[in-house]
């Protein structure tokens, strides 16, 4: 039989299973798919004299890049300036725009065609750079060198682009972007420490929801089969048939006697109690007083004792005198019936 989860069951187990998927996630963006913190992205070398990058490229990840260009035995020069003013000094040179990062490490170009004038064979030098770009005045900032150039660029995002020329006749060098990416874990930890919150809220309820449930189990097992045990017992019969269901009989009948026999004799023992009292009672007790002295409101009274009232009334008398002053001693009157009248009449007749 398969258990279906019921209602309280189902809210301990889908904060269970969140609780899990949480913590399983804060684990694995903390190893295997933690991001890495340096960015390096490269374009292929293109085939035009020019390179430029459209605005807002140098800061797409951070606002601090390092800019890498390599072009073995040539002379490299890179131009920092503002997107208009490249565009108008590129003006229609062919050029390849580098327009964004088609991945992580890889940066996608756009190739635009253009007329190139004739390089002039007395000023046109292959080991240098070309000093027309280097050399105008319509730039932030400008770096040379040959073979390979780093440059450290902070930006502002105000539009700020790269040129980038080796001799102005030969291809433009190959251009790496390096950015670095903040990889703070602090919203990996807090993933963690909720998802194991959640965790324990689904696994605790559940957990002692089982339990519960297996106590009661045991508890139903238990009561099945003292009920069957019972149920066994009650069907077994007398192996000694009817003499043993008549000595059964007689062994009641003799409890029945011995209890009431009990109960008379402690009727009896009660009996005797009330008597041996009575007569403690009647007994002269020559250490007990007849009379009492008291004064009240200043004048001396003389009573009657206990013991005298007592003897009063077992004599029969409903007063009692002292001093000149009669006390009564709560005797009660015993009225003849008119059965007793009727018999004491008839034997004075006789």
């Amino acid at each position: 039989m398969v258990n279906t989860p019921t209602k309280r069951q189902g809210i301990p187990i889908a904060l269970a299973v969140l609780g899990l998927i949480m913590v399983i996630a804060g684990l694995l963006f903390a190893t295997v798919l933690r991001p890495d913190p340096t960015v390096t992205a490269q374009a292929e070398r293109p085939d035009t004299p020019y390179e430029t990058t459209v605005a807002g490229l140098l800061g797409l990840v951070d606002t601090k890049v390092t800019v890498h260009a390599e072009a073995p035995g040539q002379p490299i020069v890179l131009a920092l300036g503002r997107d208009a003013d490249a565009h108008a000094w590129i003006g229609e040179l062919p050029n390849t725009q580098l327009t964004g990062l088609s991945s992580w490490k890889a940066i996608a170009s756009t190739k635009h065609n253009g007329e190139m004038p004739e390089a002039d064979p007395e000023e046109f030098l292959a080991d240098q750079f070309d000093k027309t770009l280097a050399q105008s005045d319509m730039w932030l900032d400008v770096k040379t060198g040959k073979n390979s150039l780093s440059w450290d660029i902070t930006t502002d995002g105000s539009g700020v682009v790269l040129l980038a020329a080796t001799n102005g006749v030969d291809p433009a060098p190959k251009i790496s972007l390096t950015w670095q990416r903040d990889t703070s874990s602090a919203w990996i930890i807090a993933l963690t420490v909720i998802g194991i919150i959640l965790l324990l809220l689904g696994l605790v309820p559940y957990l002692a929801l089982q339990r519960r449930r297996k106590e009661d189990a045991r508890s139903e097992e238990t009561r099945v089969r003292r009920r069957h045990t019972l149920q066994k017992f009650s069907g077994l019969k007398s192996p000694f048939g009817k003499d043993a269901t008549s000595k059964s009989e007689q062994v009641s009948e003799k409890g029945e006697d011995a209890a009431s026999d009990t109960q008379k004799s402690a009727k009896e023992e009660a009996r005797q109690q009330r008597v041996s009292m009575l007569e403690r009672q009647a007994r002269p007790a020559t250490e007990e007083r007849t009379e009492i002295t008291t004064t009240i409101g200043g004048k001396t009274h003389v009573l009657p004792s206990r013991r005298a009232m007592r003897e009063a009334r077992a004599r029969g008398e409903a007063e009692v005198s002292l001093g000149g002053q009669t006390f009564a001693t709560g005797l009660i009157p015993v009225i003849p019936r008119p059965d007793d009248a009727e018999a004491e009449k008839k034997g004075e007749g006789k």
